[in-house]
């Protein structure tokens, strides 16, 4: 149901969970199941709307997290067996983790809650999924370092690399639904999003010597 109101005509205007009320999943549920559910069974789990909705959130942004890293670890271990070039290896991974993360519907759904992190409920649960969003990358980039004989430059963290990737593919994927005319690039030169991860990794990285 969250999903759905984003193609909505007149989506609402207070995120993609302001409206939805159990009584509305009980119903739904109730026509998926074939069988009658009870609103009362699941106010023993949520005594409330908002504590509904704030769980639902939650829910929301942490699969918005990072929605391509299990396939992305898969990935990357085929090309490291295939010893490809470090620069072509991390030009695929950015430019399939775009992919996969532009064509998920809960990606968007999280992207909406990033206007509205003035509300102490909202920021909690946008900071774990932002603490989600890194715990999944970690094991990426250090293999992707290791691979790549580098070490992080200091006075920078790993973590904090992660954070600059993160915030390149969410602005990225922003962008593309905006303008995606501008993500065209000439055939054989490497896409902006692989440009732009392969830039910060230069920026934060140094020969592992």
């Amino acid at each position: 149901m969250a999903l759905n109101s984003l193609d909505a005509e007149d989506p609402e205007g207070s995120g993609p969970v302001a409206h939805i009320r159990v009584q509305d999943v009980v119903r739904a549920a109730s026509v998926e199941e074939g069988a009658p559910l009870t609103t009362g069974a699941l106010y023993n789990i949520w005594p409330t709307q908002k504590a509904y909705q704030i769980d639902l959130m939650f829910h929301l942004l942490r699969e918005g997290a990072y929605p391509s890293a299990e396939h992305l670890l898969r990935l990357a271990g085929e090309l490291f067996a295939e010893r490809l070039p470090f620069d072509e290896i991390g030009a695929r991974l950015a430019d399939e983790s775009f992919r996969i993360e532009v064509g998920t519907p809960v990606t968007r759904a999280a992207s909406l809650f990033s206007a509205l992190a003035g509300i102490p409920s909202i920021r909690d649960a946008l900071r774990a999924s932002h603490e989600r969003l890194v715990e999944l990358s970690i094991p990426l980039y250090t293999q992707l370092l290791t691979y790549g004989g580098l070490r992080i430059r200091a006075p920078y963290t790993l973590e904090q690399l992660a954070v600059v990737l993160g915030a390149l593919s969410g602005g990225l994927q922003h962008a593309y639904g905006v303008v995606p005319e501008q993500f065209e690039v000439p055939e054989g030169a490497p896409s902006i999003v692989a440009a732009a991860c392969r830039g910060a990794f230069r920026a934060f990285c140094e020969p592992d010597e």
